[in-house]
């Protein structure tokens, strides 16, 4: 059969870094992207269709601060609102395309020594916006947005690193991404993962 035309984008950025001490400083940037030519899977079938062209216009954020020498803070947040501006799907939200994303990350590092190692602890919250699994109105199904919890702990003493590392601290059931409506996609549940250092 004949092939699909080559997807192309055309994308205008304006974006700033902010140092507002040697503590704290931040990012923002705004930003417009055309993609033509944009295909997707077909509902039961096993190749592809040219859909149209999307329209992508948002910003994304992000702080960085050390509260203290220990301490250490990030938060993101972006906003995008994307959309059919030709074809069949017109006006619509692509596949797998969130309005809303955000992420906080912290980091703490226990100044007092634990038999004499140095212990740590991390965490960090995510949260995605709900997202549709296509860009047609007849096979699409709407994802709900979601806020994942994750946690760590880290030890170290001499030439050895313990980490563990737990993702999905609730073990929420959330859905990660799918395909029209006959194939959805689940996030992982709470997942352990331990591993152990040494530096030679």
């Amino acid at each position: 059969g004949q092939g699909l035309e080559t997807e192309k984008s055309n994308q205008i950025e304006l974006g700033t870094k902010l140092n507002f001490s040697e503590n704290l400083n931040s990012h923002f940037a705004i930003y417009k992207i055309l993609k033509e030519n944009v295909s997707e899977k077909v509902s039961g079938q096993s190749y592809y269709e040219t859909i149209g062209e999307i329209e992508s216009k948002g910003f994304e954020t992000e702080l960085q601060w050390l509260p203290t020498e220990n301490w250490q803070l990030s938060l993101g947040y972006a906003y995008n609102k994307a959309e059919y501006t030709t074809g069949s799907s017109i006006g619509n939200q692509p596949k797998s395309t969130p309005k809303n994303t955000a992420q906080l990350f912290t980091r703490y590092i226990f100044p007092t020594k634990v038999y004499n190692g140095t212990l740590g602890v991390t965490s960090g919250v995510v949260f995605r916006d709900s997202i549709y699994t296509s860009s047609s109105e007849n096979t699409r199904v709407k994802l709900p947005s979601y806020t994942r919890y994750d946690l760590g702990l880290s030890y170290i003493k001499k030439d050895w690193e313990f980490n563990l590392n737990i993702e999905n601290l609730t073990d929420k059931v959330y859905y990660e991404s799918g395909t029209n409506d006959y194939k959805i996609f689940s996030g992982e549940p709470r997942k352990l993962t331990l591993s152990v250092k040494k530096s030679f």
